[in-house]
């Protein structure tokens, strides 16, 4: 009952809320100092020359966002694959393909792989029956598939489609890992754009799920998680995993992406509620979040983002 009320307050007084994490994010730097060497700043250099990663991109009817994605890694990333699986019964490609060959013509570097099999979604049915499940229409069957085609012991980076990125912020993390076993964890601000109109996901505006990195393609693959959550809802989703016993390392940057995952016709009406969208122009990034996260000032640009949003397709 204390806590709802302190966080209640915190919501109403912006100055006791700027404050409060002000002095939080102090307490968090002195308290935890050990924890700042698994920060790496974009502004510095661990290695003489970058790392040039392959770009691991899976696609399924990503129209809407696909174009502004791969041209915003462009040129830093020059290479890698893109894996697209076929569809189940019902659904139709919705332009994607079409235009994933055309970018593969286009940018060579970059190899299509498709994989012909169906692929059922995360947290499907199908994955409570897993037994009765072809191995081959498992996530991370799917995903082990794609990642065989991209070299053993080369960089590789985790692309999602839903994403735009920040090029010249992309470029520095090619210099954050300091050796193999190295992992650049990414974090992303999760956004909604639409009638030309940027908002931002309220309840979860800004996360690191764990599942988007720079990381060596060494002793690598994919697993699973299943089972039910909190409150009581299946889940089934790939996981990385590592066939060595030796401790990877896992290091946080700055932010330097905006994630749109509602702008998929699949997910828009299926997963989000009206409420919970705000404008961009009315929504507040606590001290906290911004110093956490690293969120500089140019992330946080209304105008700089809505012309990146040009490029996606409502």
């Amino acid at each position: 009952m204390k806590k709802n009320f302190f966080y209640n307050l915190l919501n109403k007084y912006k100055k006791l809320d700027e404050l409060f994490f002000k002095f939080y994010y102090i307490y968090y730097v002195i308290r935890f100092k050990r924890r700042n060497k698994y920060k790496r700043s974009l502004y510095k250099r661990y290695r003489d020359k970058p790392v040039e990663p392959y770009a691991f991109i899976r696609v399924k009817n990503e129209i809407k966002t696909v174009q502004a994605c791969l041209e915003s890694i462009l040129p830093y990333i020059s290479k890698g694959v893109i894996g697209y699986h076929r569809l189940m019964d019902g659904e139709i490609d919705d332009g994607t393909e079409k235009y994933i060959i055309e970018f593969c013509k286009k940018n060579t570097g970059f190899k299509l792989f498709k994989y012909d099999y169906v692929v059922y979604p995360p947290h499907h049915d199908k994955y409570r029956e897993l037994k009765e499940l072809p191995k081959e229409s498992r996530l991370d069957s799917y995903y082990n598939a794609v990642l065989s085609q991209i070299p053993k012991d080369e960089w590789l980076i985790k692309i999602d489609c839903d994403h735009i990125f920040d090029k010249e912020k992309l470029k520095n993390i090619f210099y954050l890992p300091q050796n193999d076993k190295d992992i650049i964890k990414i974090s992303r601000m999760n956004l909604h754009y639409e009638n030309k109109q940027l908002y931002v996901l309220r309840n979860n505006p800004i996360c690191d799920p764990g599942d988007c990195w720079l990381i060596k393609n060494k002793d690598i693959y994919f697993g699973y998680d299943s089972g039910m959550n909190e409150k009581g809802t299946f889940f089934f989703y790939e996981q990385l995993k590592f066939k060595e016993e030796e401790k990877r390392i896992k290091y946080k940057t700055q932010l330097f992406n905006w994630h749109f995952p509602m702008v998929k016709s699949s997910r828009r009406y299926n997963y989000i509620d009206e409420k919970d969208l705000i404008k961009f122009s009315e929504f507040r990034f606590s001290y906290y979040q911004k110093a956490f996260f690293g969120i500089e000032s140019d992330m946080l640009d209304e105008e700089r983002i809505l012309r990146l949003c040009e490029k996606i397709k409502n």
